[in-house]
C-alpha cells in the first residue's frame, strides 16, 4: 500500500528529515542526498540536489531564498510535509540490492516520478471559510526524493555474537511540503490532499505499471503473482529469504487479527527496531549473498534479458496474458457496482491496472475508459465518478415503479381508531398516513429510537382489521426472525427467502408487504420486491432510516424514493429510546438533523462535530492512548455493567478487527471474575472473504484449503455443501475437493453468484462464552439456527459439540459461529440496550463516519461511552459523511458539467443562427427600415409613391 504520512509538527519533521530522509535505514557514515522535483520547486529555483538548509527552511514555512515567510498560516503545529512511500516488489529489491544494476535504480525512480506527477496533478488548497469554503485544484507542489535500498534491520544471532543486518528494499519517500502556489492570489498556499490520499491506490497502482513497464524496456521478464507482479525466475521461497521484515509484520498482524492493508502498514511503525551500528555498507552485499544458493545467485543475477521457459501460453503464471484493457475495465465496474450505484473514477482506474500490471499499460486503461460509451462522469464535490447508463436505467425503474402506483389504491382503513393510547403525536400520523393512503408504495421514516416498531404493531392491527393480511419482511435473519417475530410479527421472513419462494410470494397476493430497515436494501433488490408486488397486486410498506448505515448492495434505495419519486412520507422524528438519558438524547437528535442537512456539506459536517463536541463535554468519551489499558478498561466495564440485574449491554466496534482485541479482553476479564470457564475448547470457524461476483472470478483471490459453500444448486455441486479448495491449476482453474465423497472437481467459472468464499480460522470456546450464529444453520437435532442469533454456552458433549442456552446442540463441525461480545456498527442497527459501550480507536477510523457514529451511539438507552485513543482524530474520522453518492445525483449532475453531444450540437447550431442573424439578417433588416422611414417621408410631403424594389 502506498503510505502518505503527514508530519506531526516543523520539529518532527525536522527530526524524521535528519534521523530517516538523509541516512539509510540502518547506519551508514555517508548520507542520502534527496532531490527536488515539482512545478513549485522550480519555481522557488531549486533544482537538482537538496540542499539541507533550503529543506528545512520549508519546513519551517521560510523561503529558502527570501528568509520570509512561505504560506500565511505558521501556527505551532503546523503539518510541515507529507511522506510519500513507493516500495518497489521484493522481486526487483532483491535484483538490485545485489546487482546494483542501475537499470532497476532508473526504473524505479522513473515510475515513482510519473506516478508523483499524477499526485501534483491533483494537489488542491482550501478557499474561503465557513460557507463559502471550497477547494480549488491549483495541480503544483514541491518534494523532494529520498531513494533508500534496504529495510529496517532485524536481529540476528552469529557466532560473534547479536548483530543488526536490514533487508534489501527498494522504496523511495516522496516528502511534499505544505506549499502550493495560487494563481488566483498570487501567492503560496497551504496544500489540501483529502482527494489525493482518498486516491492513494491509483497512484500506487500507476507506479507499479509504470515501473514493469520501464523493466520490461530494459530486458526483464514480468511474472503476475497474487495482486501485482514479480521479475520472472525470482521464485517465492528467495524472496521470502529477504522479507523478514514482512515475515514480522505478518507474524504480529496474524496474531493481532489485522488483515488490512493499512493496518499491517502501521504495524510496521510499530514493530520496528532502532537504527544501530552493524554490517558495514560495503560488506551488505557479501552478508546477503552468503543466504543464497548458487541456483539463487545465478538466477538474480540473470534475471536480465533471459526468458522464462514456457511450456505453452496457458502456464499458470502467464494465465493473465489474457488480460487486456477491456476485460480489466469489465471486471473493475462489475466489483465497485456491485455495491455502489457510482464510483470514485480513479478507484476504478486503480483496480484495472492493478490487475493489468506488467501485462497493459496504465495508459492503455485510462484511453480505454474514456472511450467507454456507456459511462457518465462528473465531479462530486471536486472527486470525479463514474456510473453506468445501466445502473441509472435500474434507478429510475424504480422510481417510475413507486410513482405509477400513486392514488391507485383504495385506503386500507381510513375508519380505524388508534388503539394503543402511549403513541405520540408523529407516531399516531404515521399509522393514519399508511391506512389512509391510496399509494401502493406508502414510506415511514423515522429516526433511531423513535419507536417504529410500535407504530408498525399498531399498522398491523388496523391492516388485519380490514381483513388484509400484512406480512413482514427484514434484508437480516436477526432483524426479521429476531426482532421483528420478537415484536408481535409472526413469521417474518427475510428479503431473501421471499425473493426465492413463489409459495411466499403467492401468499402476499392482494394483501400488504412491509419491510422493515429498508434503509438497507439496494435498487436492484427494491426493483425485485416492487415486482412481485405489481405480480401479487399487493401493497407495500417501506419503513426505514437512510440516515443509518447503507445497503451492503448498490444504491440507496429508500433515500432515493424519499428525494426523487415525490411520494409523501410519514417522517416520525421524536426520539422516545432515551427517556432516561435527556443528555444523551439531544446529541442523537443533534446528529440526526445534521446528518439530514442534503445540500451544503460544510454545514453538515460543522453541525456533526458540535454534536460530537457535546457528546465530549458530557464525559460520553473516554481517551486512553495504550491500547492494553483500553481494552481493559472496557472488557471492565463490560463485566460491571454486566453484573447489574436488567441491564442488557452492547459493545460496539465498527471493525471486525478491533472487535476481535475487545473480545479477547472480555474473555479475559470474564476468566478472572470465574463467569466463563478457563478451559477452552479449540474449533474451526469459516470467516467469509466477502468477496463480489467480479473478485471470485480471480484466480488469484483463492487459496489452498478456502473452503466454498453453494447457497443454491448448481450442476455437480450441492447448496450447503462444503468444497475445499485443492489447487490452483497451470490453465488458472479452481479444483475443489467435496468433503464428503472426496471427489475433486474445477470450479464452475461462470457460477460464482451461487457460492460464497470463506477462509479458516481457528476460534476458542469455553464453558458460559457467548457465540453468534453467522450463517442459516441446523443444530444436531434439525432444529434452525438463525444468523445473527446469539446463545451462551452451556456445556460440551463427550463428542465436542456445543450446548447452547436455548437447548439445542451445535455441531463442532458447523464452522459458521463466532464469539458474541462485540457488535459490528452494522450488526446493532436495529438492537437497542440499556447500556451500550463503543470501541472505536485508531484502527477503525477507515470506517468511520458520521452514519455509522449515529448509528453506534444511538443503540443506547440510558448509557453510552465511546472509547478512543483519539479524540481529536475521532472527531475528524466521524465528521466525514457517510452518505454514497447515486447514479440519479452523477447523471444530473454531467448535464450541467458535461453537455452531451447533442446538446453541444444545438448550441452551435444556435451559434451559427446568431452569427448568420448578426451578419447577413440584421444589416438588410435595418437597410429595409431605413428605405420604408425614408419612403414614407417623401410620400407625405408628396415626392412620390412608396414603393420598395424587389
Amino acid at each position: 500500500m502506498l503510505s502518505i504520512m503527514p508530519s506531526s509538527s516543523a520539529v518532527g519533521a525536522l527530526r524524521y528529515f535528519r534521523e530517516n530522509l538523509a541516512q539509510a535505514d540502518y547506519y551508514r557514515e555517508d548520507h542520502i542526498v534527496g532531490r527536488w522535483h515539482g512545478i513549485v520547486a522550480k519555481q522557488l529555483g531549486l533544482e537538482g540536489e537538496i540542499n539541507p538548509r533550503d529543506f528545512e527552511a520549508l519546513l519551517f514555512n521560510v523561503n529558502p531564498n527570501t528568509g520570509e515567510r512561505l504560506t500565511a498560516r505558521n501556527s505551532k503545529n503546523r503539518r510541515a510535509m507529507y511522506d510519500f512511500t513507493y516500495n518497489a516488489p521484493k522481486s526487483v529489491s532483491l535484483i538490485y540490492g545485489i546487482t546494483k544494476d542501475g537499470d532497476v535504480l532508473e526504473s524505479h525512480r522513473e515510475a515513482v516520478a510519473m506516478a508523483m506527477q499524477e499526485v501534483e496533478r491533483a494537489i488542491q488548497t482550501q478557499m474561503g471559510s465557513s460557507k463559502g469554503k471550497h477547494y480549488v485544484t491549483t495541480a503544483n507542489g514541491v518534494w523532494g526524493e529520498f531513494v533508500h535500498d534496504t529495510s529496517r534491520p532485524l536481529q540476528k544471532q552469529t557466532d560473534q555474537g547479536k548483530i543488526f543486518v536490514p533487508d534489501v528494499h527498494l522504496h523511495s519517500h516522496c516528502t511534499m511540503i505544505n506549499a502550493t502556489w495560487s494563481n488566483d492570489q498570487n501567492r503560496f498556499r497551504a496544500i489540501e490532499l483529502g482527494n489525493v490520499k482518498g486516491q492513494a491506490p491509483y497512484f500506487e497502482a500507476l507506479y507499479h505499471s509504470y515501473l514493469a513497464e520501464n523493466l520490461k524496456a530494459k530486458g526483464f521478464e514480468i511474472e503476475r503473482s497474487g495482486k501485482r507482479w514479480e521479475v520472472a525466475g525470482i521464485s517465492r521461497e528467495l524472496i521470502e529469504k529477504f522479507s523478514g521484515r514482512t515475515l514480522q509484520i505478518e507474524q504480529v498482524a496474524k496474531e493481532r487479527g489485522i488483515k488490512s492493508a493499512q493496518a499491517k502498514s502501521q504495524l510496521g511503525r510499530l514493530t520496528r527496531n532502532d537504527k544501530n551500528s552493524s554490517v558495514a555498507d560495503h560488506e551488505l552485499q557479501e552478508v546477503w549473498k552468503e543466504r543464497l544458493t548458487l541456483t539463487e545467485l545465478h538466477a538474480i543475477m540473470n534475471a536480465k534479458g533471459k526468458r522464462p521457459n514456457k511450456c505453452d501460453d496457458s502456464s499458470k503464471g502467464n494465465t493473465d496474458l489474457q488480460m487486456n484493457a477491456e476485460k480489466a475495465l469489465d471486471l473493475s465496474l462489475e466489483h465497485f457496482l456491485e455495491r455502489n450505484s457510482s464510483i470514485q473514477e480513479k478507484r476504478v482506474l486503480a483496480y484495472a491496472i492493478d490487475l493489468a500490471s506488467g501485462v497493459v499499460p496504465a495508459h492503455f486503461i485510462q484511453r480505454a475508459l474514456s472511450k467507454r460509451e456507456n459511462i457518465i462522469r462528473a465531479e462530486y464535490r471536486t472527486v470525479p465518478f463514474v456510473t453506468t447508463k445501466e445502473m441509472l436505467q435500474s434507478e429510475e425503474q424504480m422510481i417510475e415503479k413507486a410513482t405509477t402506483g400513486k392514488a391507485t389504491k383504495p385506503a386500507m382503513n381510513a375508519d380505524y381508531e388508534i388503539q394503543n393510547a402511549i403513541l405520540n403525536k408523529g407516531q399516531r400520523a404515521a399509522v393514519n398516513h399508511v391506512l389512509t393512503s391510496q399509494d401502493q408504495i406508502m414510506m415511514v421514516s423515522g429516526d433511531a429510537g423513535v419507536g417504529k416498531t410500535t407504530l408498525l404493531q399498531e399498522i398491523k392491527q388496523g391492516i388485519e382489521a380490514s381483513g388484509k393480511q400484512l406480512f413482514a419482511f427484514a434484508p437480516s435473519s436477526d432483524a426479521s426472525r429476531g426482532v421483528l417475530r420478537s415484536k408481535g410479527f409472526e413469521g417474518a421472513e427475510t428479503i431473501a427467502k421471499l425473493l426465492n419462494s413463489p409459495n411466499l410470494q403467492e401468499q402476499l397476493k392482494n394483501n400488504v408487504m412491509l419491510i422493515d430497515e429498508s434503509g438497507l436494501v439496494g435498487v436492484p433488490t427494491m426493483n425485485n420486491l416492487f415486482d412481485i408486488a405489481n405480480n401479487q397486486n399487493a401493497r407495500v410498506i417501506l419503513s426505514g432510516d437512510y440516515k443509518q448505515h447503507s445497503s451492503v448492495e448498490a444504491g440507496d434505495a429508500l433515500k432515493l424514493l424519499e428525494i426523487q419519486s415525490g411520494l409523501p412520507v410519514a417522517r416520525v422524528n421524536e426520539i422516545v429510546r432515551q427517556q432516561k438519558a435527556e443528555k444523551h438524547k439531544e446529541v442523537i437528535e443533534k446528529l440526526a438533523r445534521s446528518i439530514g442537512i442534503k445540500k451544503n456539506a460544510d454545514k453538515r459536517q460543522s453541525e456533526v462535530v458540535k454534536a460530537y463536541d457535546q457528546l465530549d463535554n458530557n464525559g460520553n468519551i473516554i481517551e486512553v492512548s495504550e491500547r492494553d489499558k483500553r481494552q481493559q478498561l472496557i472488557a471492565t466495564e463490560y463485566a460491571k455493567a454486566t453484573l447489574e440485574k436488567d441491564n442488557d449491554t452492547l459493545v460496539v466496534a465498527p471493525t471486525h478487527f478491533e472487535g476481535k482485541e475487545i473480545t479477547n479482553a472480555i474473555r479475559n476479564v470474564l476468566k478472572q471474575q470465574g463467569r466463563i470457564g478457563l478451559e477452552d475448547m479449540s474449533f474451526t470457524r469459516l470467516q467469509s472473504k466477502h468477496l463480489t461476483n467480479a473478485e471470485k472470478s480471480l484466480h488469484q483471490n483463492y487459496k489452498k484449503d478456502d473452503v466454498i459453500e453453494f447457497h443454491q444448486n448448481v450442476t455437480g455441486f450441492k447448496a450447503g455443501q462444503k468444497y475445499i479448495v485443492k489447487e490452483i491449476s497451470d490453465k488458472g482453474e479452481i479444483l475443489v475437493k467435496n468433503d464428503l465423497d472426496q471427489h475433486i472437481s474445477p470450479l464452475p467459472s461462470d457460477k460464482n453468484e451461487a457460492y460464497s468464499l470463506y477462509q479458516k480460522e481457528q476460534i476458542e470456546i469455553a464453558l458460559g462464552d457467548k457465540i453468534r450464529i453467522t450463517k442459516n444453520i441446523k443444530s444436531l437435532a434439525g432444529a434452525e439456527l438463525f444468523n445473527g442469533q446469539m446463545y451462551d454456552v452451556r456445556g460440551f458433549d463427550q463428542s465436542g459439540n456445543v450446548a447452547l442456552s436455548n437447548g439445542q446442540i451445535l455441531d463442532k463441525n458447523a464452522m459458521h459461529f463466532k464469539h458474541g461480545f462485540v457488535s459490528t456498527s452494522h450488526q446493532s442497527q436495529g438492537k437497542d440496550a440499556k447500556t451500550v459501550l463503543i470501541a472505536q480507536s485508531s484502527d477503525s477510523f477507515g470506517a468511520s463516519n458520521d452514519k455509522q457514529f449515529y448509528t453506534s451511539i444511538s443503540r443506547a438507552s440510558e448509557h453510552c461511552k465511546v472509547f478512543t485513543d483519539d479524540k481529536l482524530a475521532l472527531r475528524q474520522a466521524i465528521s466525514r459523511s457517510g452518505d454514497r453518492v447515486s447514479a440519479t445525483q452523477i447523471s444530473e449532475l454531467s448535464k450541467t458539467q458535461n453537455p452531451s453531444v447533442s446538446e453541444v450540437g444545438k448550441h452551435q447550431y444556435m451559434n451559427r443562427v446568431r452569427e448568420f442573424y448578426e451578419t447577413k439578417v440584421k444589416p438588410s433588416f435595418e437597410h429595409l427600415k431605413s428605405t420604408y422611414e425614408q419612403r414614407s417621408i417623401e410620400k407625405e410631403v408628396g415626392r412620390g409613391d412608396f414603393g420598395l424594389e424587389r
